[in-house]
């Protein structure tokens, strides 16, 4: 399920392998998609321990706002860790729809 009409790729271990062990630049830039996916995976995490649920909410709200605008309540409020709940009582304290 999509919210929007989306092209999805999808490429297999051999061929990714495959394709970085036969392309002089396939290592790189397989080594930069992964090393931004991490860093991102870790920021969400430390962001769960060190910063309040309002705090990422802003953050979310902030840098992403195309989220806010396409993304049901639901998926947003799990993004954070918390419940639809507590999403609606956030937005309602920050003023935002």
């Amino acid at each position: 399920m999509t919210f929007e009409d989306s092209i999805l790729f999808r490429i297999s271990v051999q061929n990714i392998n495959k394709y970085t062990n036969e392309n002089k630049y396939g290592e790189i830039i397989w080594r930069y998609a992964y090393q931004g996916l991490y860093v991102d995976k870790l920021t969400q995490q430390l962001e769960l321990l060190t910063k309040t649920a309002a705090e990422r909410y802003k953050l979310i709200f902030e840098k992403h706002s195309y989220i806010i605008k396409y993304v049901p309540q639901q998926y947003i409020a799990s993004l954070l860790g918390i419940t639809p709940q507590s999403l609606c009582r956030i937005k309602k304290e920050l003023k935002v729809s």
